[in-house]
């Protein structure tokens, strides 16, 4: 310990305290949902990604089907290739249990349109073809 911190109210000559105060950086990753690093991978992985989908600031997010995907393209004249992507990686994807070739919508709530879809196509995060 040291004995040249001066303790202001008393002009007195006090001990250094070790005082370890919690930074918000700190208490943000203790308050965030467990995670633990993949050895094979090394990647971080959400360990209950159920939670992640019951948040209020994650969208509504489903697979669509093919007869879906079909209409889809057919309105906006475009292929699957065309779409978005989002590797299969993803957790909300791996929540899903898409796959690559899945079309993934997603509604957003917007306050000039009320509800706004986007789409994504799922891709491997390898680069593996999807059909």
């Amino acid at each position: 310990m040291k004995e040249n911190a001066i303790d202001k109210t008393t002009s007195k000559k006090t001990p250094e305290k070790a005082s370890v105060k919690a930074s918000p950086k700190k208490a943000a990753v203790k308050a965030s949902p467990k995670k633990a690093v993949d050895k094979a991978s090394s990647k971080t992985v959400v360990e209950k990604p159920t939670e992640l989908m019951a948040h209020n600031l994650i969208p509504k997010h489903e697979i669509l089907i093919d007869a879906q995907v079909k209409t889809l393209l057919e309105k906006y004249h475009i292929e699957k290739s065309n779409l978005p992507h989002i590797f299969d990686t993803d957790v909300i994807a791996k929540q899903l249990g898409a796959k690559p070739g899945d079309v993934i919508c997603i509604e957003r709530a917007s306050k000039t349109a009320g509800i706004s879809l986007y789409y994504r196509l799922v891709v491997s995060e390898e680069g593996e073809d999807y059909d």
